[in-house]
């Protein structure tokens, strides 16, 4: 929880997520589709994976990433975040 309301990058995490709750993208997507430099979506993409809010879907040209089962499971939350962080 703290990699997304606690630091510089979760504004960005935020946006990433949001645009991947539509669609599952690419790295390459979600940069022009941000514009985002890669390297920076990279980095927040390899960071949400690790602490499991986004999953990848291996394919022939660059993994698809999509919003994974736990962070679903527990959307409620971040939504309640959200919106405490506009009060």
């Amino acid at each position: 929880m703290l990699y997304m309301a606690g630091t510089r990058g979760g504004a960005v995490r935020k946006k990433i997520l949001k645009t991947l709750e539509e669609k599952p993208q690419n790295i390459n997507e979600l940069s022009k589709r941000l514009s985002l430099d890669y390297k920076s979506v990279q980095h927040h993409m390899r960071v949400m994976e690790r602490i499991q809010l986004v999953s990848s879907r291996k394919k022939k040209y660059g993994n698809e990433y999509e919003i994974s089962p736990l962070m679903k499971a527990y959307k409620h939350i971040f939504k309640e975040l959200d919106a405490y962080g506009k009060k």
